[in-house]
């Protein structure tokens, strides 16, 4: 037996301890759930994706079952006529789960603070002052900015009472408005949770233990094994052998997250559209996600998922796989072929190096296939597994070459947030997309679609932005994304989210 496979065993061992201990104390059973991440250093912005997912905490805005935005703590919004101001009417029932009253003042205090903190949504907005005025909240606008409600529905931009938070300002034991409420917080990798209402139906699921573990594998075999009831974010390998197990079901669910290769256009090699084009066209994306994601689908026709359908103009031509004609624009921009190693033109090589890392388990094996089908044409890749933070370090100081990514473009649900913080010349959270490169024109249509509801106006600058970066690669599309989660038959009614936004536990029962 080896180290790991010992070290595995412990761990799952000491981990099934805690939670036998636990149910016995609380005298009832409870549903056990494996995820990737736990409070994150107690971290409250980089925690709130789990506590939004565990359902305890809501924003004044929440994402719908077909993705469009539904009121939250929010049960009326109104703009002004010139779009500078808006008024948002709190429900005046709703308490935190300590008993306290969401109170405008609460939420304006807490909204206020965020606009301050770089790690949130709201500190990308045009936000002047946010008050409070009775039961309403009000946020003054710099400028008008007609996409304000997707940035409030951001899982940076959920509401906890005071009290979730110590004197210094990190987050303690999260307390919400949510259907589920935080009992216990075990070294940040393991909450407690119960239903915040009276739950009498048959079947009803009361309580809840969520475990942070970080390797797929592992949460994987803890669901195999019958020591967890539900596992989410699992690779494509361990999806594939867990659906052939007769006592578990597994659930894939498309979802709004591209994988793809940054460029940094900054780079000479890389600044000739020819060799952004030749790397893409050299892609053979049916085969890669054939053989590694375990669904030939999964390979991008272009940036956005299908799942986006508004954004993905059916004028685009789709992305193709032609090493001809990849080796035909390299030799066209002085890129000459040599008997061993890269192609090379006036002293310079095309070797890069490529950046990825582990958090996603399909990221390594797909460097591997991206590396084989570039050195096709020569090019060839070295492959560096570092850490994300690596990765926008980076690219923030023009050091990247090469790095193979996963984004959402739903943590703010409208993709042109994400967007104009990717490829938004003046943004200053760039990193995560294009590296030494704008376009005039893109800025405009993203700018434009801010500041205006206008459904037409909208629709296309949508068109404009897909345009531009389909024809000028900035980044390199490779394929979309499945959530996997399986679970065992003890629980029924398990689906997937295909926006991100909650496990959506409160809506399973016990078999």
């Amino acid at each position: 037996m080896t180290a790991d496979m010992l070290s595995r065993r412990h761990f799952l061992a000491a981990v099934s301890t805690v939670w036998a201990s636990s149910t016995a104390r609380a005298g009832t059973r409870s549903l056990r759930v494996v995820g990737a991440t736990g409070l994150i250093g107690r971290d409250a912005l980089a925690s709130h994706h789990l506590i939004r997912s565990l359902e305890v905490g809501e924003g004044l805005f929440r994402v719908g079952p077909l993705g469009g935005l539904e009121p939250g703590l929010a049960i009326q919004s109104e703009t002004s006529t010139d779009g500078s101001t808006w008024r948002f009417r709190l429900s005046p029932t709703a308490l935190f789960h300590d008993g306290t009253k969401v109170s405008a003042e609460i939420v304006a205090s807490a909204l206020s603070r965020l606009r301050q903190t770089a790690a949130s949504a709201l500190y990308r907005t045009p936000t002047a002052s946010i008050a409070a005025e009775d039961d309403t909240v009000v946020i003054r606008l710099d400028k008008p900015f007609a996409i304000l409600p997707a940035f409030l529905a951001a899982d940076t931009s959920l509401i906890l009472a005071p009290s979730s938070y110590t004197a210094t300002g990190s987050l303690g034991v999260p307390i919400g408005t949510g259907a589920h409420r935080v009992d216990a917080v075990i070294d940040n990798d393991i909450l407690e949770l119960s239903s915040a209402k009276d739950q009498t139906a048959f079947g009803s699921i009361t309580n809840l233990r969520y475990t942070a573990v970080t390797d797929a594998e592992t949460r994987a075999r803890m669901v195999e094994a019958g020591d967890a009831e539900i596992a989410y974010v699992l690779s494509p390998i361990a999806t594939e052998r867990l659906a052939r197990n007769s006592s578990l079901r597994v659930v894939k669910t498309p979802g709004p997250r591209v994988r793809y290769v940054m460029v940094n256009a900054a780079d000479a090699r890389l600044a000739d559209i020819r060799v952004r084009r030749a790397l893409s066209l050299a892609l053979d994306r049916a085969t890669a996600a054939r053989i590694v994601l375990r669904n030939p689908d999964a390979a991008a026709t272009r940036l956005m998922p299908p799942i986006l359908p508004e954004w993905t103009p059916s004028d685009i031509a789709p992305l193709e796989y032609n090493v001809a004609k990849a080796e035909a624009l390299l030799q066209e921009a002085g890129w000459e072929q040599q008997t061993e190693g890269p192609r090379q033109r006036g002293g310079l090589r095309l070797a890069f190096t490529l950046s990825t890392y582990a958090m996603r388990p399909e990221l390594a094996p797909l460097a591997t296939v991206l590396q084989a089908q570039w050195r096709k044409i020569g090019v060839d890749v070295s492959i560096e597994m570092v850490t994300p933070e690596r990765i926008l370090q980076k690219s923030r100081n023009g050091s990247l070459e090469l790095a193979l990514m996963i984004r959402s473009y739903l943590a703010v649900p409208d993709p042109v947030a994400t967007l104009s913080e990717d490829f938004l010349s003046t943004s200053s959270a760039r990193g995560w997309g294009a590296v030494g490169w704008t376009s005039h024109d893109l800025d405009e249509a993203m700018l434009g679609y801010q500041a205006t509801s206008a459904e037409t106006v909208r629709a296309r600058a949508r068109q404009t932005i897909m345009r531009i970066l389909h024809d000028e690669l900035p980044i390199v599309p490779h394929s979309w994304y499945e959530h996997m989660l399986a679970h065992t038959k003890a629980v029924t009614d398990v689906t997937g989210d295909p926006f991100e936004s909650s496990f959506r536990i409160s809506r399973m029962r016990w078999a």
